[in-house]
């Protein structure tokens, strides 16, 4: 039995097939040029700069996974006295109501301490801007500019760092944890004021074991990043306890400072 066939049939049909096969390669071919683009560079800046309220800039975009974005060489400018802040490596992986930062490493010199008390500030009061959880890992962390990626040179050793930012009903909390040779824990908490006319509540409580510069703490309680306080090699370790209400502040603080330099 013979089956009829059709010319014009058979190009039709090579043509569709062709057409199945090359149009979802042509579009993902030209998704992943959009992906590569200066364009795509382009907006990611913009949405993070809006998400953060900082101007940044960024060399180059990666995407290794689904969700996942890495960014290399990004920059914050410098600004109201503070110095630029240079990331090298950043991961970021976003879900429905969280997003989780990766950093390779870090060094806490008062720049970016400048930037993430800044931010912190910012997330723990604006909640119209940061509605979103965040968490921070942080794979190796030193205090001061001597940290490298290779570990080498003086200072604290490189640990890992967590920063975690949360949110329940109503009330905002900041963790950080440090664990190395010691464990150092900061925990900052705002409750939101139980009337319209009232005022927010703030519980704080520390152990510092690892020195922690001197002029990281002072950018914590409003000195401007520029300010020498003890001399650029004083450090502080210790524990506080702190509470906020319509009274004031009272709580305790037990530390021991060193490397102070008299002079200054």
């Amino acid at each position: 039995m013979f089956v009829a066939r059709s010319t014009a049939r058979i190009r039709r049909a090579r043509l569709a097939f062709m057409a199945m096969g090359l149009i979802p390669t042509a579009v993902l071919v030209g998704w992943a040029i959009h992906l590569r683009s200066d364009a795509h560079r382009h907006a990611v800046e913009e949405r993070w700069q809006e998400a953060l309220g900082l101007p940044i800039t960024v060399g180059r975009i990666e995407h290794p996974r689904p969700g996942v974005i890495r960014a290399h060489d990004c920059m914050l400018p410098a600004s109201g006295g503070r110095p630029a802040v240079a990331v090298a490596v950043l991961e970021i992986e976003s879900s429905a109501d969280e997003d989780r930062l990766r950093l390779p490493w870090i060094a806490g010199d008062t720049g970016t301490s400048a930037v993430a008390i800044e931010l912190a500030g910012r997330w723990l009061t604006d909640t119209l801007r940061f509605r979103r959880a965040c968490i921070i890992d942080i794979a190796r962390f030193s205090w001061g500019d001597a940290a490298t990626r290779d570990g080498d040179g003086p200072g604290t050793p490189l640990d890992p760092l967590r920063i975690e930012c949360v949110r329940h009903d109503g009330s905002r909390a900041i963790r950080i944890v440090r664990r190395g040779t010691t464990e150092d824990e900061v925990r900052i908490v705002r409750h939101p004021a139980a009337t319209p006319d009232g005022i927010d509540t703030y519980q704080v409580d520390a152990v510092i074991q690892t020195p922690v510069p001197l002029a990281v703490v002072a950018l914590a309680v409003g000195h401007t990043p520029g300010v020498t306080v003890g001399g650029p090699q004083a450090t502080v370790t210790g524990t506080l306890e702190a509470r906020s209400s319509e009274a004031g502040w009272q709580g305790e603080a037990r530390g021991t400072l060193a490397r102070l330099d008299l002079a200054t």
